[in-house]
C-alpha cells in the first residue's frame, strides 16, 4: 500500500488498479495500514532524519484526518474492532512503545525499557495485551489498559 517518496497507493487486487492514491506532501512514507474496519489509513514517515510521523487518512477520501502528537516511529499496526472503538489502539514500533486510543487520537501510553527497536508486536484477540519483541533480544507483554508490563 505504501510507495517512496510521497505516495500511499491502495489498489483492487481483483483488477490490479489503483483505487485511492494520497499525496502525503513531502512524507516519506515507511508503512501504511488499515485498521480491521478498513474506515482509515494510518502512515508512518519522515519528512527529515528528526521528523517522524504518524498520519490517519480517511480510506474512502484520502484526506488527512489527523496528525498524531507524542512520541512518534514507524507505525506497526492498528488493534481493536475499528477505529471509532473506544478500545482500539494505535501502536507504532519504535522504542518506546506508543498507544494511542482511536476514538480521540490522545497519546494513552508509552512502554519503556527496550534499549533498541522493536522487531514485533501483536495483539491479543481481545485487545488487552500486546506482546512485543526487540532487536535488544527481548520479548516483553503488556497490559494495553494502564500501559504497565506483564512480564
Amino acid at each position: 500500500m505504501a510507495s517512496h517518496p510521497d505516495t500511499v497507493r491502495v489498489w483492487d487486487v481483483k483488477s490490479e488498479k489503483t483505487i485511492l492514491e494520497i499525496k502525503t506532501t513531502g512524507l516519506s512514507v515507511v508503512e501504511a495500514i488499515y485498521p480491521p474496519d478498513m474506515t482509515m489509513i494510518a502512515t508512518g514517515g519522515k519528512f527529515s532524519k528528526k521528523d517522524i510521523l504518524i498520519k490517519i487518512w480517511d480510506a474512502n477520501t484520502g484526506k488527512l484526518v489527523v496528525n498524531l502528537k507524542g512520541h512518534m516511529g514507524d507505525v506497526s499496526c492498528l488493534t481493536g474492532p475499528g477505529l471509532e472503538a473506544t478500545r482500539s489502539y494505535l501502536v507504532q514500533r519504535t522504542a518506546p512503545i506508543g498507544t494511542w486510543n482511536t476514538a480521540t487520537w490522545h497519546q494513552i501510553t508509552v512502554l519503556t525499557g527496550y534499549t533498541n527497536n522493536i522487531s514485533s508486536i501483536a495483539p491479543s484477540p481481545n485487545n488487552r495485551v500486546l506482546a512485543s519483541a526487540s532487536w535488544d533480544n527481548t520479548a516483553r507483554l503488556w497490559y494495553l489498559d494502564n500501559g504497565q508490563p506483564i512480564g
